[in-house]
C-alpha cells in the first residue's frame, strides 16, 4: 500500500491529527516566507542608512538620511519621533538652529517608536514558536493512537498476529510523527533566525536613539 493509502484508510482521529498538522506547517510556512522578506529588505536598508549614519554631523542631516532610507525600520523609527515632537518641520529635516525638545524627550518618543518597530519585526514569531513546541507534541499522540490501534487490532485477532493486522496502525504511528517533526523543524529553525535578526534590529534601534540623543544634546538642553 502506498504512502497516501495509508493516510486514506486511517481512523479518523488520525486524519484530523494529521489535518491539523498539515494546517500548522502551512501557516508556519506562509509567517516565514512573510518574515524572509521582511528582514531582507530591512537588512540591505539597514546597512544603507547605518553606513549613512555615521558621517552625519548634525540632527537634520539624520532626519534628511532618514527620509531617503524609508525602508529601513530604523530610520522610519526616526521618522515617528520627528513628526510627533516635530509636527510642522519641514520636509528635509529641522532647520539648524531651531530650538528641539530637551533629550529626555526625544528618548522617551523613540523608545516608544522603537517599541512599535519591535512590534513589526516580531511579528508572526509568536506562532512560529508555537508551531515549533506544539507539533511534536500532537505528532506523538497520533504516534500513540496509532500504536494503540495496531495493539487493539492485535487483540481481536485470533490466533498470532500477522503484518497486514498490525501494520496500518504503525504506519499511522510513524506518519503522524514524521509529518510532526516536519512541521516542527521548520518552525524552530526560522524562528531561532528571525529572532537573531529581531536582536540585531534592536541593537541598531538602540544605537540611533543614543545617536539622535547625543546630537540633541549638542544643540539644545539636556
Amino acid at each position: 500500500m502506498s504512502l497516501w493509502g495509508f493516510v486514506a484508510h486511517a481512523s479518523l482521529f488520525s486524519k484530523a491529527v494529521l489535518l491539523i498538522l498539515v494546517l500548522l506547517s502551512v501557516l508556519s510556512w506562509t509567517a516565514i516566507l512573510d518574515r524572509i522578506r521582511y528582514f531582507r529588505r530591512s537588512k540591505e536598508a539597514e546597512t544603507a542608512f547605518e553606513e549613512g549614519a555615521d558621517q552625519v554631523r548634525g540632527l537634520p542631516d539624520l532626519v534628511r538620511l532618514a527620509e531617503h532610507h524609508k525602508g529601513a525600520p530604523s530610520a522610519r523609527m526616526l521618522q515617528q519621533a520627528v513628526r510627533r515632537l516635530l509636527p510642522h518641520v519641514p520636509q528635509g529635516g529641522p532647520p539648524s538652529g531651531r530650538p528641539l525638545p530637551p533629550a529626555a524627550v526625544w528618548e522617551g518618543v523613540l523608545s516608544t517608536a522603537e517599541r512599535k518597530t519591535m512590534a513589526e519585526a516580531d511579528r508572526h514569531l509568536s506562532l512560529l514558536a508555537t508551531v515549533s513546541s506544539s507539533s511534536p507534541f500532537i505528532g506523538l499522540m497520533g504516534t500513540v493512537w496509532g500504536v494503540m490501534v495496531a495493539f487493539l487490532r492485535i487483540g481481536n485477532q485470533q490466533g498470532q498476529a500477522m503484518l497486514e493486522v498490525v501494520g496500518p496502525g504503525i504506519a499511522e504511528a510513524l506518519i503522524a510523527t514524521v509529518v510532526g517533526l516536519a512541521t516542527a523543524i521548520p518552525a524552530t529553525i526560522a524562528y531561532n533566525y528571525f529572532l537573531a535578526s529581531s536582536r540585531r534590529l534592536r541593537e541598531r534601534c538602540e544605537s540611533l536613539k543614543e545617536l539622535v540623543t547625543a546630537l540633541v544634546r549638542e544643540v539644545g538642553p539636556a
